[in-house]
């Protein structure tokens, strides 16, 4: 009897062994596969994710024959839309050192949670496991099968930014053919004329702006056997994939595999129309080296000048709305034809790009001030400026979430033709948590009128303009400023001693990453704002005094639910003409008081910080009227 149990025991471990064991192997197969499934894509053009000939899994196979893994770095993607249409929301690429881009399939948020996420410097180590059949980076396989690392303290990248001066080489790329055999209307003579040659273009943007600082030059080297024409050459897709309604990152992917071996510092895809773009004229990466354009915008230079911003490291220029500064390329405000518009940028981006640095000053307005002249960046071109004078001058304390930044928006070459505001003095305001988060202009400002900003316990910082000497025969004309904190210091015009206003004690919440109020256009600095002489939404019904039967509410005031921005205005406008509902809804109708978000206000056990980065947190009125900064009311 116990040999029989013991006999039993054998038989039964030996058929769990050979059981494990071919579970294994299976197990070995099939990872084998799953990394060999890229690789002999790239040499037959089989069938992958039901997609012939793709790109995507061909790049893959690349990347991964030269190690068992992929190391690349997190961008965001900024999408420009055309003249009139709504917003595209940001995307993602993984970008590998030889140049070529991944994309990501699903929300990346859960992905990079936790790793405080910085783009440009943000790594990750990517095993098959993470990879889609179609050569995207599965966002859930990613994090269920363990595919993904995030390479931690790269110091040494997020150190490094990317360098504003000097002379950089562009790559353009003509992507065309395919089976529709799709083109694009420039040809590569008439690109290389539209980037680099004719009278307005990206490469003379950035001469004059940077006043030869930065500079762009056709890429050079071989490519096909041929020399490379004036920085453009033209791939074409293969006969059996259609390119149209594909996708810019398709057709990208065709365009970064070919350029691979090609030295550049940054490209510039042009994909034929027909491609897919996701409501964009362009995309860019923030930051990096690659944009893409439809044909129809690609000669643009504000499309080309602004998606190479976005590659130097810019954010979007706003007053009221994500892309309407009229004083910044990083807008969306200029000419959008071939000729284009001649201006530059606003005074937060200017100071970013350094190039005007010598003429740089920041003070810390609860211990200094600023009273003196400040000109243009055409004195700086034209050679006219002194040493010790002023382009930009910021305002910036540890204690504030934003810094001030004041600039002369001289109209003259190079902002010759900017949309508006020439020869007025631009005040802006920087969310200094991130440097993503995009500037918004909070005063425009003629001679004899002052903006009021709170400024914690010193008070308010007023930026007054004493005098513009802006004469069509002044050179180079300049305006006469003063910038200081009211708790502190009080300067005047005509150089008299006054009194400081009193400190306040019970300070406006500091603004996050929200738009500006109003400006006020006064003379003299309004009051000193507190929470409870500040204004805020009425975050209940109303009754509307036009209508006894009619209750309103502020969301509607907002016009809101309207398509475009433009109609929302119009909307906005009208709404807070009528009766009562400037008097209920002073933030949202954009009164001369001063907002704040409600110190320790939760809902649901969230702040108003957590409320706005939710994708629908600011949509109830209570948030919104509660939070107007956090969800950018004001």
């Amino acid at each position: 009897s116990s040999s029989r149990f013991h006999k039993f025991i054998k038989m039964k471990f030996t058929a769990i062994s050979t059981t494990l064991a071919l579970l294994l192997l299976a197990s070995s197969v099939q990872a084998r596969n799953t990394t060999n499934a890229f690789i002999e894509d790239d040499t037959n053009n089989s069938t992958v994710g039901g997609t012939t000939n793709n790109i995507e899994a061909r790049t893959v196979a690349r990347m991964f024959a030269a190690s068992g893994s992929i190391d690349c770095t997190v961008a965001e993607v900024h999408g420009l839309p055309p003249p009139g249409s709504p917003d595209v929301p940001k995307q993602y690429t993984c970008g590998g050192d030889n140049g070529e881009m991944l994309f990501f399939d699903g929300d990346v948020a859960p992905l990079l949670a936790g790793a405080d996420f910085d783009p440009g410097h943000t790594r990750l180590s990517l095993t098959s496991a993470a990879m889609s059949p179609d050569g995207k980076i599965s966002v859930q396989q990613a994090m269920s099968n363990h595919g993904a690392a995030i390479i931690s303290n790269d110091h040494d990248r997020k150190n490094r930014r990317l360098t504003q001066t000097g002379e950089k080489k562009v790559l353009v790329v003509r992507v065309v053919g395919g089976s529709n055999g799709a083109t694009i209307f420039q040809s590569e003579a008439r690109l290389y004329n539209d980037i680099f040659s004719d009278e307005n273009n990206l490469a003379i943007r950035y001469k004059e702006c940077s006043n030869n600082q930065l500079t762009f030059a056709p890429a050079t080297g071989t490519y096909d056997g041929n020399s490379i024409n004036n920085g453009v050459i033209t791939v074409t897709v293969p006969n059996g994939v259609s390119m149209t309604g594909m996708t810019w990152q398709t057709c990208g992917s065709y365009a970064t595999s070919e350029a691979s071996s090609i030295t550049r510092n940054f490209l510039m895809i042009v994909c034929p129309d027909v491609v897919d773009f996701g409501g964009a004229a362009a995309w860019g990466n923030m930051p990096g080296s690659n944009s893409w354009y439809r044909s129809q915008y690609a000669s643009a230079p504000i499309v080309q000048v602004h998606e190479v911003g976005h590659n130097l490291g810019h954010s979007h220029s706003g007053e009221f709305s994500t892309y309407d500064d009229k004083t910044c390329n990083m807008g969306n405000q200029g000419s959008w034809s071939d000729t284009g518009s001649k201006f530059c940028f606003n005074g937060v981006k200017t100071w970013r790009n350094g190039w005007h640095s010598a003429y740089h000053s920041e003070i810390n307005p609860q211990s200094s001030t600023y009273n003196g002249d400040l000109y243009g960046i055409n004195a700086v071109n034209e050679g006219s400026i002194s040493s010790g004078d002023k382009v930009v001058i910021k305002a910036s304390t540890s204690s504030q979430s934003s810094d001030i930044y004041v600039m002369f928006h001289r109209q003259a070459d190079p902002i010759s033709q900017a949309p508006a505001f020439g020869n007025t003095v631009i005040v802006h305001r920087q969310d200094k948590s991130s440097w993503r988060n995009p500037s918004y202009i909070i005063a425009k400002l003629s001679a004899g009128q002052s903006h009021s900003y709170s400024w914690g316990s010193a008070g308010n910082l007023i930026v007054e303009v004493c005098s513009i000497d802006a004469d069509a025969n002044s050179s180079p004309g300049v305006a006469r400023v003063l910038v200081y904190a009211d708790g502190v210091n009080a300067l005047t015009c005509d150089g008299q001693t006054a009194t400081p206003v009193a400190t306040p004690t019970s300070p406006v919440a500091a603004p996050t990453t929200s738009k500006p109020v109003a400006t006020p256009t006064t003379s003299k600095p309004v009051a000193t704002p507190t929470v409870d002489g500040g204004c805020q939404d009425n975050d209940k019904k109303w009754q509307s005094d036009w209508n006894a039967s009619k209750m309103k509410n502020c969301n509607w005031a907002s016009g809101r639910r309207t398509k475009t921005i433009q109609q929302r205005e119009i909307q906005r406008a009208k709404r807070c003409a009528k009766g009562n509902t400037a008097s209920e809804c002073p933030v949202t109708c954009k009164t001369e008081c001063t907002c704040y978000d409600s110190p320790g206000f939760f809902f649901k056990s969230k702040t108003c910080e957590k409320i706005s980065s939710q994708a629908r947190g600011c949509f109830n009125k209570r948030n919104r009227a509660n939070c107007p900064i956090a969800c950018k009311v004001c």
